[in-house]
C-alpha cells in the first residue's frame, strides 16, 4: 500500500469514527517533511461543528 493510500485510509477511518459524535468540519494530520521537524507529528486533529460535539468525542475517546 502506498503512503498516500495509507494516509487516505487514515483520514476516512478517522471521519467515519468521529463523525458519530457529530459534524467534522476538518481533519489534519501533520506529515513529515524530509528530515525537517514537523509539529504536531503522529497526532490527528479534528474540528467539529460545535463544542459539545468535541466534548463528547474527547470524553468517548479517553474511556478507552
Amino acid at each position: 500500500m502506498e503512503i498516500d493510500e495509507e494516509y487516505t485510509e487514515i483520514l476516512d477511518d478517522v471521519r467515519e469514527e468521529c463523525s458519530k459524535y457529530g459534524e467534522v468540519l476538518t481533519i489534519k494530520i501533520p506529515r513529515p517533511k524530509g528530515v525537517e521537524n514537523v509539529a504536531g507529528l503522529g497526532k490527528i486533529f479534528v474540528e467539529f461543528g460545535n463544542v459539545e460535539q468535541a466534548k463528547e468525542a474527547r470524553r468517548v475517546k479517553n474511556d478507552f
